[in-house]
């Protein structure tokens, strides 16, 4: 149809800028994201999930319940 593409479309879609990062990994957090805010610092769910799967191979909740 086209034998150019006009400068008015973008050529890629824009991302969002990130809102923040994660304290441990770095990972950008996004608005709307889950996080979890501890002693005022953002952690990402990822990192979470990955500590807690880590915590749990290694039975380090088994004495606190």
């Amino acid at each position: 149809m086209y034998d150019y593409v006009p400068d008015c479309y973008p050529m890629e879609p824009e991302y969002p800028n990130p809102i923040g990062y994660c304290t441990e990994c770095g990972k950008d957090i996004y608005s709307g994201e889950d996080i979890w805010v501890i002693h005022g610092k953002w952690y990402c769910e990822d990192f979470i999930d990955s500590f807690h799967t880590e915590a749990e191979g290694e039975e380090y909740f088994d004495d606190g319940i």
